[in-house]
């Protein structure tokens, strides 16, 4: 404890002593501060080798494109997270553009809290990740998952010796995961009828970090099912290591980026392009490019897919391919109903 307190002042510190030290530059033409970027993982996210370190992926690009200074937040919980936003507030001035990335939905509810402090002109901003929200004092951008997911859920009955399915949720109430379950369930129950189940790891955040239990519990996943498509951020990892030191376990699927190379049992990977996201969103800030304050990167404009594994193309990437444009509609309708 600590230790974790230490760590934490250190990195708030920073945080709030490069605006002192910026107080003390004149603001002219040969003597501009560079713009500094603040990003917060999921709390736990960092590591997840999904969706994350996807928009790690993306934000190392963009800094590497244009140089600014950047600050990698990743706390341990939504409440640490709150005093970094607290800091990151308490620094903001008029001679520094400052951007605040929070890089999952998690952060809807604190960003509601904050709303009276949060700025809302050119030189600050704060962009929060998958959110439908249209009335925060923040820009916000979400990429839909729902026609990416039915298709999964339409593909895996033509999977060989499938007689049941279960959807691995990391808890019972995060908007992207409820999307991607009835998604899913959409697709599978249009195209067969064996049976579907839902098992939620937890009932709060933590279920996204519970790679150890959940590899635990793919053995009891493995007497019960033939498919278990996972929504459950890192605890995936505990899935597919069951999945390579069984072989002729269950099938799994990639989500949010492709995993086709971790286990012969991953047919497809639904993924979402969310570094791509980041990185456009990043850049434009920088260059100083408005952009709208709410906007859904769908997969029609190409932020999500299904990628087919190479070992299955044969099997399935004709069903991929005709059922993409019923996906799409499928997306957008959905969609319609969530306004």
């Amino acid at each position: 404890m600590v230790k974790k307190f230490i760590f934490l002042s250190i990195v708030l510190i920073g945080i709030l002593s490069s605006c002192r030290k910026e107080d003390n530059n004149p603001i002219d033409n040969n003597s501009i501060p560079s713009p500094i970027v603040t990003v917060f993982f999921s709390p736990n996210g960092l590591g997840d080798r999904g969706y994350n370190d996807n928009i790690a992926h993306g934000v190392n690009r963009s800094q590497e494109t244009h140089g600014y200074r950047l600050n990698r937040i990743c706390p341990t919980s939504l409440q640490e997270a709150e005093r970094y936003m607290d800091a990151w507030l308490s620094a903001l001035d008029n001679t520094t553009r400052r951007l605040l990335v929070l890089a999952s939905e998690d952060y809807e509810a604190m960003v509601v809290r904050y709303a009276d402090r949060i700025p809302d002109d050119d030189v600050n901003r704060v962009y929060l990740f998958e959110s439908r929200s249209t009335d925060l004092p923040a820009y916000t951008f979400y990429l839909p998952f729902y026609g990416v997911c039915y298709q999964a859920g339409y593909l895996a009955s033509l999977l060989p010796s499938m007689e049941s399915a279960a959807v691995l949720c990391a808890n019972n109430y995060a908007r992207p995961i409820i999307d991607g379950r009835d998604a899913f369930a959409a697709g599978y129950n249009e195209n067969c009828n064996y049976p579907l189940d839902y098992i939620y790891l937890s009932d709060s955040d933590e279920g996204y970090a519970l790679a150890d239990s959940t590899y635990r519990l793919s053995y009891t996943l493995h007497q019960l099912y033939d498919f278990v498509f996972p929504l459950a951020g890192g605890s995936v990892q505990g899935l597919l290591r069951y999945n390579r030191e069984y072989p002729t376990s269950f099938y799994t699927a990639g989500v949010d980026v492709d995993i086709s190379d971790y286990s012969t049992l991953v047919p497809y990977s639904a993924v979402k392009h969310i570094d791509k996201a980041v990185e456009q969103t990043i850049n434009l800030w920088i260059e100083e490019i408005e952009t709208p304050r709410q906007q859904r990167l769908d997969m029609e404009a190409g932020f999500t897919e299904l990628v087919i594994a190479e070992h299955y193309r044969s099997l399935l990437e004709v069903a991929e391919k005709e059922s993409r444009a019923n996906a799409i509609i499928k997306e957008k309708a959905y969609e319609e109903l969530q306004k």
